[in-house]
């Protein structure tokens, strides 16, 4: 960045002082390529920081769903509810940890009441702790 800025303030010099238009177009071009090169860079860093995140964040992932799963078995729960909402992350409502199975599901009843029709086909996912969640 410090390389970049330096030839950014040459150029704008250049071109106050009324330097030849090939030279501004060398100093240009060697700008556009400078900033390429940092974008790249820029890109491959955030590529190896979600990797590394994926590498670490999985086996915890992992461990916790099966830490939840255990317990609701030992305990014969049919759900685990997090009640707490944490809004910093982006929880504003409490949400499923885990589910024994999909019986207890009364969306098709609640639709129904609605006047709503239910979907012809449910979408074929895990529940609990296996969906993943988008920020």
């Amino acid at each position: 960045m410090t390389s970049y800025k330096q030839k950014l303030e040459n150029y704008q010099k250049a071109v106050k002082d009324g330097t030849s238009e090939p030279i501004q177009k060398d100093k240009a071009m060697e700008l556009e390529n400078l900033q390429k090169s940092i974008q790249e860079f820029q890109a491959n860093a955030e590529n190896d920081v979600r990797t590394q995140y994926s590498k670490k964040f999985e086996p915890i992932q992992q461990r916790v769903r099966q830490v939840i799963q255990d317990h609701a078995k030992e305990q014969s729960f049919t759900y685990i509810i997090r009640l707490h909402e944490d809004e910093a992350v982006g929880e504003t409502r409490p949400f499923l940890l885990y589910a024994h199975d999909q019986t207890g599901d009364v969306s098709d009843i609640i639709l129904s009441k609605l006047g709503v029709a239910a979907p012809v086909s449910k979408p074929n996912r895990p529940v609990g702790m296996q969906v993943k969640f988008k920020k």
